[in-house]
C-alpha cells in the first residue's frame, strides 16, 4: 500500500476515537497496513500487541486480520467496499485450491496443510497489490499438479508448505517463470520455424 506518512486529521482522529484505539495502537495498525519497516527499529510493547489482538486487529501471530485491515482502511478513509468484496471472491478461489491435507492417489493423510486462513487473507491481500489473481491461483494450481505427478513412491504433496508460508515465499513465483521460459522457448521454436 502506498502511504507516504501516517495520515492524520480531525476525521480521522474522531474514527480512532470510535474505534476505541489508542494513537499508539493506530499508528502499529498504519505501518502494518502499509508495511513499513519502521516497527523493527520501534519497541511496541506486547500491551499493545495484546490490545490490538483483543480488539480483533491483529491475529494472535500479530498480522494485520481480515477484519482489522477493514478497520483500519475505514479509519483512514480507504474502504473500497466493491473491491474488498472482490478480493475477498478472489481468495476463496485461491483458499478452494489449496489442499486441506497431504492425502491424494493411494497416500493416506500424513499432515494437514490448509491452516491459518485470516492471516494468509492479509498476505494474500498485499500480495495482490504486486501481482496478478490468475500468477497466484495458477502458481497454486500448477504447484499442486507437478507435486502429484511427482508423487510415484513418496508423497511430494507431503512437502507443500502451508498456505502463509507458500504466499510468504512467493513460491508462485515458480510458476511465473516457468510460464515466462515457456513462453520464450515457443518464441525461439517459431522464430526457427
Amino acid at each position: 500500500m502506498e502511504i507516504e506518512s501516517i495520515p492524520m486529521n480531525p476525521a480521522i482522529i474522531r474514527r480512532i476515537k470510535e474505534a476505541g484505539i489508542t494513537l499508539e495502537e493506530y499508528m502499529v495498525l498504519v505501518a502494518k497496513l502499509a508495511g513499513y519497516k519502521w516497527l523493527v527499529h520501534y519497541h511496541v510493547t506486547d500491551e499493545v500487541y495484546n490490545s490490538l489482538i483483543k480488539k480483533g486487529f491483529l491475529t494472535p501471530t500479530r498480522l494485520l486480520s481480515a477484519d482489522g485491515t477493514v478497520k483500519i482502511r475505514d479509519i483512514i478513509g480507504l474502504v473500497d467496499i466493491d473491491g474488498l468484496k472482490k478480493l475477498k471472491k478472489e481468495f476463496e478461489e485461491f483458499w478452494e485450491e489449496f489442499p486441506s491435507s497431504d492425502a491424494h492417489k493411494h497416500f493416506p493423510k500424513t499432515r494437514v496443510i490448509k491452516q491459518a486462513k485470516e492471516s494468509c487473507f492479509t498476505l494474500y491481500a498485499r500480495l495482490r497489490q504486486k501481482y496478478s489473481k490468475e500468477d497466484i491461483i495458477n502458481g497454486i494450481r500448477e504447484d499442486v499438479r507437478q507435486r502429484k505427478e511427482a508423487s510415484i513412491y513418496e508423497n511430494k504433496l507431503t512437502f507443500l508448505p502451508n498456505p502463509k508460508r507458500w504466499l510468504t515465499e512467493k513460491r508462485f513465483l515458480n510458476y511465473i517463470s516457468q510460464k515466462n521460459e515457456n513462453k520464450n522457448s515457443n518464441n525461439i521454436v517459431s522464430d526457427i520455424i
